[in-house]
C-alpha cells in the first residue's frame, strides 16, 4: 500500500568549503518512511543569479535514491547505485509555508516512492536527462529513514514509470498554482513513526541571514588558507635548513623566507 507523505525543507548552507561559497537549499525529511510510500518534499530555489546554475529549461529534473553512504566523484553527483524513483517540479514563485509565510523566490517539490529497498538511512539526487545539471541551487536531501513493515514496488517498475512521464512534465508550473504546506497535526504520518513540518524563516530574513552567512564564512575560508600557506613555507625553509642548503631560521620553528636550490 503506498502512502502520501508531505514534507517541508528550507533553505540551507552546508559547512563546508565548497557550500560556504556557493550555498544551496536541500530537501530535509524527518520521522520514518516506508517502501512504498510516496513523498514529496518541497524547497525554495533560485537560479537567476548565476548563470551556471541549471534552469527549468534544461530539465526536466530526475529524483535519484541512493543509500546513505553512497558516494559520487562527478558533477552532477549522482552515484551509479542510484535508483530512479520520481521528479522534480518546478514552481514559479514561492510558496505558502505554515503560518502564511512565503519561500522562495521559487520552489520545487521533489516527488516520489520508495522502491522495495531494505531499511536504512538514504539520500535524494537530482539531475537532468542526461545528466549536466542539477536545479538552481538545489544542493539534495540527506537523512530519509526507511523502515520495514510493508513491501514497496521494485525499483524497475517505478522507473519505468518515471521515464514514460518525464517527457511530458512540466518544466515550470506556472505561478497560478499555489504550493501551501501543511501544519504539523495536518500532514499524514506513516504509521512507522511521526512526521514534523520543519520550522522556517520567512523571505526577507532568509535572504538577510544567507548573505550574512556567506560573509563571514568567505572571511574563515581565506584565514584558514593563509594559515595553511604559512605553515607550508615554514616547514619547507625549515627542510631547507635541515638539510644543510640556507641559514638557519632567526626563531628556530621555520621562516617564511624561501629558499631556492640552485
Amino acid at each position: 500500500m503506498r502512502r502520501l507523505v508531505t514534507l517541508s525543507s528550507l533553505a540551507a548552507i552546508l559547512i563546508i568549503a565548497t557550500a560556504a561559497y556557493a550555498g544551496g537549499a536541500v530537501w530535509e525529511f524527518e520521522g520514518y518512511h516506508r517502501p512504498g510510500d510516496v513523498i514529496q518534499s518541497v524547497t525554495a530555489v533560485a537560479w537567476e543569479h548565476n548563470a551556471t546554475l541549471g534552469t527549468p529549461e534544461e530539465g526536466p529534473y530526475l529524483v535519484y535514491l541512493a543509500h546513505g553512504d553512497a558516494e559520487s566523484d562527478t558533477w552532477p553527483q549522482v552515484p551509479e547505485e542510484s535508483l530512479l524513483v520520481g521528479l522534480v517540479e518546478v514552481h514559479e514563485g514561492p510558496f505558502a509555508g505554515p503560518g502564511g509565510d512565503s519561500y522562495g523566490p521559487h520552489h520545487a517539490v521533489a516527488r516520489f516512492e520508495i522502491p522495495d529497498v531494505a531499511a536504512g538511512i538514504y539520500q535524494i539526487f537530482h539531475c537532468n536527462d542526461p545528466c549536466t545539471a542539477t536545479l538552481g541551487d538545489v544542493i539534495g536531501g540527506w537523512d530519509l529513514r526507511v523502515i520495514a513493515g510493508s513491501d514497496g514496488r521494485p525499483a524497475e517498475e517505478i522507473a519505468d514509470e518515471v521515464r514514460a512521464a518525464a517527457p511530458t512534465a512540466p518544466l515550470l508550473i506556472n505561478a497560478e498554482s499555489t504550493t501551501t504546506v501543511a501544519a504539523a497535526d495536518e500532514v499524514d504520518r506513516p504509521a512507522g513513526g511521526p512526521e514534523h513540518v520543519l520550522a522556517q524563516t520567512p523571505v526577507a530574513e532568509m535572504s538577510d541571514e544567507i548573505s550574512r552567512f556567506y560573509g563571514v564564512w568567505q572571511v574563515v575560508v581565506a584565514v584558514v588558507a593563509l594559515l595553511l600557506v604559512g605553515q607550508m613555507v615554514r616547514a619547507e625553509s625549515l627542510w631547507h635548513w635541515r638539510a644543510g642548503v640556507g641559514a638557519k631560521p632567526a626563531d628556530g620553528k621555520g621562516s617564511l623566507d624561501v629558499v631556492v636550490d640552485e
